[in-house]
């Protein structure tokens, strides 16, 4: 059987692909799969696309990647990849990576901070990054150098910025980009689960029987994770629950058996709801103790309503006659010991 180059990386894809989710190929097939490889080295790395933590297999000839697959003992994905894990390579080799520094300077070709980029060596960039970091050290100490790290660093890039900043220059400016997204989520965790990040495990996909994504597109963000997700609710469909919560109508709503779509900025009403059902239908679920000792209740200095408190405003968003007499229900209860006065 002969196959040109392309041929033997599509046969070889299409036969790993088939493997991994328990797909039966032809020998013929097969054999040209293992062809293909025959002079392929693989080795195992981690996708980094999203924070999911896919195992991939990742194979090289001659130096250069030339097929990425999925890992079958990885626990997270099981040998699947999504379409950005198998795209891995393809950054290696973008038309637009950059594969040397690029330094901005005028037209003598020295440096100048409104100067175009233009292509140096490395030798010429750690130069000039040596000479402007002494000058700033010189003139205002530790406290005026910095180092913004990056949200990719694998642990001894970030161990080795570390150790750069805070052991060689004495020096506290040191961040990752994560700071601007997970900085609020960590102090979170911490006050509400003593952990700081989810305590939670992929294995509980497979043993819950509701599964509620809230504000996440995760059948397009994270399809791995997805794919176990339907897994458990397409073999399970009278057991399993999902509940699809969002602002617009995505991918995960096929699934959904119950789905809310509400108005930016509304779904604090469903957190506080969920907080009044335990507060009054599971009070033995309350560390009452926890509460007493820790939470100060007082009336905000303005009343939020989430645009849902008036008549008035409930008939602009929208609601039925039904609906309007529930909200002038509602707003027209006692409030008890166990609310905000």
């Amino acid at each position: 059987m002969s196959l040109s180059r392309r041929d033997f990386l599509k046969t070889s894809a299409a036969a790993s692909a088939a493997a991994a989710v328990g797909i039966s190929v032809p020998a013929e097939l097969k054999a040209a799969g293992e062809q293909a490889e025959a002079n392929w080295r693989w080795d195992k790395a981690v996708c980094r696309f999203c924070g999911t933590g896919c195992g991939i297999m990742v194979a090289t000839k001659e130096g250069k990647i030339v097929a990425v697959k999925g890992d079958p003992a990885a626990p997270v994905n099981r040998g699947l990849n999504c379409i950005k894990g198998y795209f891995n390579a393809k950054i290696m080799y973008g038309a637009d990576r950059l594969k040397q520094p690029l330094l901005r300077m005028n037209d003598k070709g020295e440096f100048d901070k409104k100067g175009q980029f233009k292509p140096v060596s490395w030798k010429r960039a750690f130069d000039e990054m040596e000479k402007h970091i002494k000058a700033a050290l010189k003139a205002g100490g530790p406290e005026a150098i910095g180092v913004f790290g990056s949200g990719q660093y694998t642990i001894q890039e970030g161990y080795a910025a570390a150790k750069m900043m805070k052991a060689g220059f004495r020096a506290n400016g040191i961040d990752p980009n994560a700071r601007h997204c997970m900085a609020s989520a960590v102090a979170g965790f911490m006050q509400t689960f003593g952990i700081d990040e989810p305590a939670g495990c992929y294995d509980d996909i497979e043993i819950t029987d509701t599964i509620v994504t809230w504000g996440a597109n995760m059948a397009e963000m994270h399809p791995i994770l997805w794919s176990r997700v339907s897994d458990r609710k397409l073999t399970n469909p009278d057991r399993v629950k999902v509940v699809n919560l969002s602002t617009y109508t995505h991918r995960c709503s096929d699934l959904a058996d119950i789905e809310i779509i509400f108005s930016p900025s509304t779904d604090l009403a469903i957190w506080n709801y969920i907080a009044r059902e335990i507060v009054y239908n599971h009070p033995e679920s309350i560390d009452w103790d926890f509460v007493k000792k820790n939470i100060i209740f007082t009336t905000g200095f303005a009343n939020i309503g989430y645009g849902m408190r008036t008549e008035a405003e409930a008939k602009k968003l929208g609601y039925s006659a039904k609906e309007l007499e529930i909200i002038k229900k509602e707003d027209a209860k006692v409030i008890s010991e166990k609310e905000a006065p």
